[in-house]
């Protein structure tokens, strides 16, 4: 067994044994600082007894980079690093209720406790390791966690120090399918990180053509065109910002993954490359669409609308989209203050390996195949875009 000391420095302490395979203990956390009394005070008290809620702790590591192998290197920040927290029955739920994910309540005699590391790391995109769930470039800082559910059958709840122990081992990160498949049952991993990740969705846009009157078009002329037009477009979008992505192991088969809005953030949203125009103007592309709706059966070649010109009328039209996204997208979220998800989904972990295929990708940060591969995936409704295969979320929690 490997031993983690929790002290204050000065003359209190605490040692938290943890196998010797866990995740924890390969990084050779040895020692974490707190200055807390109260968590010294509480440790021997069952979790329901005790006071305590949070912590910030100093956590020291020989070997951060063996957290997990599935990222290319990961080091642990300095100085105060890590968080301890507990939720109770009398919090009610383990996360704030966003009104479209499952709930996680926490029922009378359970108690959730959380742990959680400040970390920078890097993915060598020459291997073939995965990732956090973000599209990140070649290095960032992110926080990680994991959430252990304590519900005994009967009894009482275990102390506060051994609630520890068993949450500092179930610390796991979920930076791969086979790390999401090995997940313990009852517990929830949450990266934080500010980056991107790219989903598929079907939308509905109106799109006003007079506003291209005052655009900066490439023809030398004014546009007076009257048509509200209904753009239909099933694209990849681009979302960026301050995200989580959530993992919580229902079951040995359920998985419930997602990506959320960071508490407090902006987001900002874009069509990907395979929403714009490549030469000739077609039936899929932004600009072909809105013309063809607008004007059905326009010549655009005869129009002059072609080449260069074509792509900057494009290239107009997709940005113009792009705010109007974005801000339909940020006004979804309707609290500021609180996570709520982008894109939701409840997985059955059967044997396929296409199920582990889009699972690698969405950890890359590319979401489309969790949400093409439908045959294996039940959708949970997503936050800011509801999608064409989106079903309401049926657990056993509450239906949205």
């Amino acid at each position: 067994m490997a031993t983690i000391q929790i002290t204050d420095n000065v003359g209190l302490s605490a040692d938290l044994e943890i196998r010797d395979d866990s995740p924890l203990a390969k990084a050779g956390l040895t020692k974490l600082v707190s200055t807390a009394k109260q968590l010294f005070d509480d440790f021997g008290k069952p979790i329901d007894q005790s006071d305590a809620e949070s912590f910030a702790l100093g956590g020291t590591f020989t070997s951060p980079n063996l957290l997990n192998s599935d990222v290319s290197s990961i080091a642990a920040s300095a100085g105060i690093n890590c968080g301890l927290s507990v939720a109770k029955a009398a919090d009610k739920l383990l996360f704030p209720d966003d009104g479209l994910s499952p709930k996680i309540p926490i029922d009378a005699n359970q108690a959730w406790v959380g742990v959680e590391f400040d970390l920078s790391g890097s993915i060598d995109a020459a291997t073939t390791v995965n990732g956090i769930g973000i599209s990140f470039d070649a290095s960032l800082k992110f926080t990680y966690s994991t959430y252990t559910l304590f519900s005994p059958a009967a009894g009482p709840l275990p102390s506060l120090k051994d609630a520890c122990t068993t949450a500092f081992q179930n610390f796991s990160m979920a930076t791969s399918a086979a790390a999401l498949r090995n997940q313990l049952p009852g517990t929830v991993n949450v990266a934080e990180v500010s980056g991107s990740v790219t989903v598929g969705v079907s939308l509905q846009l109106p799109f006003t053509m007079n506003a291209l009157a005052s655009a900066n078009l490439p023809l030398n002329k004014t546009a007076s065109i009257q048509p509200s037009v209904t753009v239909e477009v099933a694209p990849s979008v681009e979302i960026s910002g301050d995200l989580l992505v959530r993992a919580w192991k229902v079951s040995d088969d359920q998985l419930v993954f997602g990506v959320y809005k960071a508490r407090g953030a902006t987001l900002s949203l874009s069509f990907t490359a395979g929403a714009g125009i490549e030469g000739d103007i077609g039936a899929t592309d932004v600009l072909g669409k809105i013309l063809n709706s607008a004007l059905p059966g326009v010549d655009v070649t005869a129009a002059g609308i072609a080449g260069d010109n074509a792509g900057a009328l494009n290239e107009a039209i997709k940005d113009g989209l792009d705010r109007s996204l974005s801000a339909q997208m940020n006004a979804a979220f309707s609290v500021s203050l609180t996570d709520e998800a982008a894109v939701l989904y409840q997985i059955k972990l059967d044997p396929s390996m296409a199920i582990d295929d889009a699972l690698g990708k969405a950890l890359h940060g590319d979401w489309t195949q969790l949400e093409k591969n439908s045959a294996f995936n039940l959708p949970a409704r997503s936050g800011a875009f509801a999608t064409s295969q989106s079903r309401p979320w049926k657990g056993s929690s509450r239906s949205t």
